[in-house]
C-alpha cells in the first residue's frame, strides 16, 4: 500500500535524518578515497589517515581535541613511520644544494600546541605522557625565560620530571613551575664543553647533564638559548651515536652572527643522518634593530627519533 500524505509528513524528521547520514557517508567515502599515497596498499589504516587529514585541512583543526584521535593507527607505528621514511627519502632524492631545510615527515600520533599561543611547543603524541604505562617521563628544558606556559601546562597534565637550566635564572612566570616539586632547576648555561667562564658563567654538555642526573634517555628535549643551538649539538652529535631523546623541540636562531647557511644545512644534515627528522615547523619573526644590524629571524621547529628503539615510546607499537 502506498504511504499516505499524512503518514510521510510524520516520518519527515526520520527521512531527513537518513538522507542526512546518507549524504555524509558519501561525502566521507569521496574524502577516503583520495589517498595521496597511491604507491602504497589502500589500508583502513591509509583510510583513517586520509580522512582525518582531509578534516584538518577542511576545519583547521590543529590541536588533538578533534575526534580523530581515537587513532585506530596506533597499534601500527611502525607501519605509519616507515610510510614516512618512504615519503621523505623522495623528498631528499629531489632536493638539491643549496636548498630549504623544511619539516617534511610525520608525527604518528595526535598533534598538539602545549602552551600558549605565544610560548606554546608543538609536540608529538602528548596524550601518550598523560596516560603513560611506562616510568615517569623526563623532560629537559635548555633556556627558561620569562615565560613557561610550556612547562606549566606538563606538570598540570602529566607526571613527568622537568630538569631546567638557565644560567641567568630567570623565574619562570605564573610562579608555579620552577618551584614546582617536580621540577629539578640548576642555574647553568647549556653549550659545547663543560666550564666556567670569566664571568663565572657555569656550562654544561648534554652528556655531563644526563649522567649528574643518572638518565640514559629524555622524552621531550626542549631548546631555546638564543642562537646556541648549534655549537651545543656539535658536542651532543660528537657524544652520542644514538641521539638520547624521543623528540626534539627546538627554536632554531637566524641573522646575522648566529649561524651561516652552510652551517645550518650541515646542522640539519647531521640529525637527518641520525633518524632525526622535522614534522613540524613555525616561523617566529622579531623585526627588531640592535646595533644597526638587520632584523633577526627564529623559528620552532619540532623533531621525531626514529632510532631509539625501545626506550623511545613515540615508536612503538602499543
Amino acid at each position: 500500500m502506498a504511504p499516505t500524505l499524512p503518514s510521510l509528513l510524520k516520518a519527515r524528521p526520520t527521512i531527513v535524518a537518513w538522507l542526512g547520514l546518507g549524504c555524509f557517508s558519501l561525502w566521507m567515502t569521496a574524502l577516503s578515497s583520495k589517498n595521496p599515497h597511491s604507491e602504497l596498499p589502500n589500508t583502513d589504516l591509509d583510510t583513517w589517515r586520509d580522512t582525518k587529514a582531509a578534516i584538518v585541512d577542511m576545519f583547521g583543526v590543529g590541536e588533538s581535541q578533534h575526534p580523530f584521535d581515537s587513532s585506530p593507527g596506533r597499534p601500527h607505528i611502525r607501519l605509519v613511520i616507515e610510510r614516512a621514511q618512504k615519503r621523505y627519502e623522495s623528498v631528499l632524492a629531489r632536493r638539491k644544494q643549496p636548498s630549504l631545510r623544511t619539516a617534511a615527515f610525520e608525527c604518528p600520533h595526535d598533534i598538539e600546541r602545549v602552551g600558549s599561543l605565544a610560548d606554546g611547543k608543538w609536540t608529538c603524541g602528548f596524550s601518550l605522557y598523560e596516560t603513560q604505562s611506562w616510568n615517569r617521563c623526563v623532560v629537559y628544558v635548555f633556556g627558561v625565560g620569562l615565560s613557561s606556559s610550556f612547562e606549566n601546562k606538563l606538570l598540570k597534565r602529566t607526571d613527568c620530571e622537568i630538569y631546567a637550566c638557565d644560567h641567568k635564572a630567570l623565574p619562570m612566570d605564573e610562579g608555579s613551575a620552577r618551584f614546582h616539586k617536580r621540577v629539578h632547576f640548576k642555574r647553568y648555561a647549556f653549550g659545547r664543553e663543560d666550564t666556567t667562564d670569566s664571568q663565572g658563567v657555569q656550562w654544561r654538555i648534554l652528556q655531563s647533564l644526563m649522567k649528574e642526573n643518572g638518565h640514559i634517555w629524555i622524552d621531550i628535549l626542549h631548546i631555546d638559548i638564543e642562537g646556541g643551538e648549534f655549537q651545543a649539538f656539535d658536542t651532543i652529535l660528537k657524544d652520542f651515536d644514538t641521539l638520547p631523546f624521543s623528540q626534539l623541540l627546538i627554536q632554531l636562531h637566524g641573522g646575522i652572527g648566529v649561524v651561516t647557511w652552510d652551517k645550518f644545512q650541515q646542522w640539519w644534515d647531521a640529525i637527518e643522518a641520525r633518524g632525526v627528522f622535522s614534522w613540524w615547523s613555525e616561523p617566529i619573526v622579531k623585526a627588531r634593530v640592535q646595533g644597526g644590524e638587520l632584523p633577526s629571524s627564529s623559528s620552532e621547529y619540532s623533531f621525531l627519533n626514529t632510532r631509539g628503539d625501545a626506550k623511545d615510546v613515540l615508536i612503538q607499537d602499543n
